[in-house]
């Protein structure tokens, strides 16, 4: 499985995870359950989940991975500034603690672009659900001009097609 894969290959994301160190395992796989379903793809889907370093001791994080049977990595927080400028939304009470906009969008870009040079592309803001915030990505992929064609018919029903449509 390989980030940003289209056409008969499962496409793999990177869910990017940020939390209060109050929440329990429960609600974080609910979060990532629900902002999967939000973008029409599934468990099998997910490559692996990312969230901060500073995050390394809520152990509901790792529960959760584990019930999911998912690797979890605890980014640098140098990795997450690195892409901070890709992100779509931006909390004033993250950037004020940390220096980042988003934690769940800078984890899930770092994550989708560690296993290749290609860059990542979110393929959408983060979703916020029982306190838990989400966010998806996956490495973009240059196409051919017939499958960027193909891709602009179905814009509306697959929202991030612009992840994939680089000249």
């Amino acid at each position: 499985m390989t980030f940003g894969a289209t056409d008969d290959q499962r496409v793999a994301v990177a869910v990017g995870i940020g939390c209060r160190r109050e929440v329990s395992a429960a609600q974080v796989q609910a979060a990532i359950a629900h902002v999967l379903a939000r973008a029409d793809l599934s468990l099998a889907n997910v490559h692996g989940l990312f969230t901060a370093d500073f995050k390394a001791e809520q152990t509901a994080l790792r529960q959760a991975a584990s019930a999911l049977d998912k690797p979890l990595t605890f980014l640098p927080l140098a990795e997450l500034k690195a892409h901070a400028a890709a992100v779509h939304t931006h909390s004033e009470h993250v950037f004020a603690r940390w220096g980042v906009p988003s934690v769940a969008e800078t984890a899930a870009l770092a994550g989708a672009q560690s296993s290749g040079s290609r860059p990542a592309c979110l393929m959408g803001p983060r979703v916020v659900h029982e306190g838990v915030t989400c966010a998806l990505a996956v490495r973009s992929r240059v196409l051919s001009k017939t499958a960027r064609s193909g891709l602009s018919k179905v814009l509306p029903m697959f929202p991030y097609a612009r992840c994939f449509w680089q000249e």
